[in-house]
């Protein structure tokens, strides 16, 4: 057993006992402590940040109940209209530096792609290695060098990539099975649909007051705003001075959003 501030607290086992400081000192004593005034402030702000905005959205609701319906039919038709925008494929640029990146490829043996077979099942979204075959391959790299999915290239580019095969199986010493297994698809990034759900513009108008009333918790709480240049990296920071006790040194508080 051990003394705190409460009186004697129960025995510990498996463990030493805690730093006779730390049993002794009140909590609002500690040059580092939060002032009780700053308690109340993040307290009361804090819950008022994420409670207000419902009850705003819950009276707007109530009260123009109308506008709020057509305001989120034009939210769901502007995010749909984005949806096909984003979605629709583009054949990509001519790619000048393609043979300096399968030469690169080759080189991935000592690095991170030691084990060929293991490289390409992940992409073929762990299939078996016996249904991965040289024809599918041959598909995925076409779409990863040239940008052309699922059909053939220029019978320069064709004659190329099955060279390029050939040193792939000689630098890794491997023999890729022959033909094709129809149906096996791989992981193509830029043709995959978008996988979004609809987000209200209840839940956007919810989430930006929050990060508003955020911001005036923590102006009200002594920090000031910041930013790292045009990185998008953005923080708050407060000098332990600003919260009006006196402090035998400062201490500067940091966080970043």
């Amino acid at each position: 057993r051990h003394e705190t501030e409460f009186g004697m607290a129960p025995p510990r086992t498996g463990a030493p006992p805690p730093h006779p400081r730390l049993t002794r000192v009140s909590r609002w004593d500690s040059i580092y402590a939060t002032s009780p005034w700053d308690a109340f402030v993040v307290a009361f702000l804090g819950y008022t940040c994420f409670v207000l905005p419902f009850f705003l959205v819950v009276l707007a609701l109530l009260l123009f109940f109308p506008a709020w319906l057509a305001l989120e039919c034009g939210w769901y038709a502007h995010r749909a209209a984005l949806r096909r925008r984003h979605e629709a494929f583009t054949d990509p640029p001519p790619f000048e530096y393609r043979k300096e990146h399968m030469r690169r490829f080759l080189r991935l043996k000592e690095d991170v792609v030691p084990c060929f077979i293991a490289f390409t099942r992940a992409w073929f979204r762990d299939a078996p290695a016996a249904l991965v075959k040289r024809e599918n391959v041959r598909d995925f790299f076409r779409y990863a060098f040239y940008g052309v999915y699922m059909k053939r290239a220029s019978d320069a580019e064709e004659a190329e990539l099955d060279a390029w095969l050939d040193d792939v199986e000689k630098h890794w010493e491997i023999t890729l099975p022959p033909g094709r297994t129809e149906g096996l698809t791989f992981m193509a990034h830029m043709r995959d649909g978008l996988r979004t759900t609809h987000q209200p513009l209840f839940t956007v108008f919810y989430s930006h007051a929050a990060g508003t009333l955020g911001g005036v918790i923590l102006r009200l709480w002594g920090f000031r705003h910041h930013g790292c240049g045009d990185t998008g990296v953005t923080y708050w920071i407060r000098d332990k001075s600003s919260s009006g006790r006196k402090k035998k040194k400062k201490k500067t508080t940091t966080t970043t959003t």
